[in-house]
C-alpha cells in the first residue's frame, strides 16, 4: 500500500519538477501536456490500486496505516512528523481527487489546443504541482502537513486563476482568490496553533474537552469556507 500511495504522488511531482527546470521541454507545449496527462492518468491508476488493497484488507474507515519520519527536532522531541494516513477516506478521495485531476488534463489537451506551446507547457506544469498538493492533503498524518500542503493548494489555484497573466481582469481575480483564501487561512493557522499550544501534538487523533475541540474544527471550517469562496 505504501508503495502505491507514494507513486500517486511522486508520479505527477516529479513531472511538475522535470517541466518546471528543464524550459526545452516545458515550451514544447504538446509534448509537455502529453507527458504530465500521461503522468495524471498514471497517478489515478496508482490510487485505484490503493483503494482496492485498502478494500480488500477491509480497513474501516477510521482505521488504517501511518507512514512517518521526523522531521521537527529540537532537544531530542519530534515537534512534527511527515508522511501519510492511509485509511478509507483518505484512500477513496485520493482516487477521486486524481480521477479529476486525470480528466481535467486530458480535456485541456482538446479545449487549449490553440495556446502557444510556451503558455501551455506552463498550465500543464502547474496542473502537475496541483496533484501531489491535493493528494498530500488528503494523505497527511497531521494537521501541520495537512496545512502546508493546503497552502500549496491555494498557490496552485492563484497560478492556474492568473493563467492568461496578460489580462488585466485575469490578474485581478488570481489576486483576489488568493486574498480571500488566505484572510480564510488565518483561521486555519489559528486552528493549528491552538491544536498544538493545547495537547503539543498537531495529530488528528488527540484528546480534547468537547469546547477545545468545537473551537479548533470551527477555526478550520473558516478554513474550508474560503477556499471553496
Amino acid at each position: 500500500m505504501l508503495t502505491a500511495a507514494l507513486l500517486t504522488l511522486l508520479l505527477p511531482l516529479a513531472t511538475f519538477v522535470v517541466l518546471a527546470l528543464c524550459w526545452p521541454l516545458r515550451h514544447k507545449g504538446r509534448l509537455a501536456g502529453a507527458i504530465s496527462s500521461a503522468a495524471a492518468i498514471g497517478s489515478c491508476l496508482s490510487a485505484v490500486r490503493l483503494l482496492s488493497m485498502v478494500m480488500s484488507e477491509g480497513f474501516e474507515a477510521t482505521e488504517g496505516a501511518t507512514h512517518t519520519t521526523s522531521w521537527l527536532v529540537a532537544n531530542g522531541k519530534t515537534i512534527a512528523e511527515v508522511g501519510i494516513q492511509i485509511d478509507g477516506i483518505s484512500a477513496t478521495m485520493l482516487v477521486v481527487i486524481t480521477l479529476v485531476a486525470a480528466c481535467v488534463q486530458v480535456y485541456s489537451l482538446g479545449y487549449l489546443a490553440g495556446e502557444p506551446d510556451a503558455h501551455l507547457g506552463r498550465y500543464f506544469t502547474w496542473q502537475s504541482l496541483f496533484i501531489p498538493a491535493m493528494g498530500g492533503l488528503v494523505l497527511a498524518p497531521n494537521l501541520l502537513q495537512a496545512f502546508m500542503c493546503w497552502e500549496l493548494v491555494g498557490l496552485c489555484s492563484y497560478l492556474l486563476i492568473g493563467y492568461y497573466w496578460t489580462k488585466p481582469e485575469a490578474g485581478h481575480a488570481a489576486v483576489k482568490a488568493f486574498w480571500i483564501t488566505k484572510f480564510a487561512d488565518m483561521g486555519l493557522l489559528a486552528g493549528l496553533c491552538l491544536l498544538y499550544a493545547t495537547t503539543g501534538s498537531f495529530d488528528w487523533d488527540v484528546s480534547l474537552a468537547t469546547s477545545t475541540a468545537t473551537l479548533i474544527a470551527a477555526l478550520i471550517f473558516m478554513g474550508v469556507m474560503g477556499k471553496s469562496a
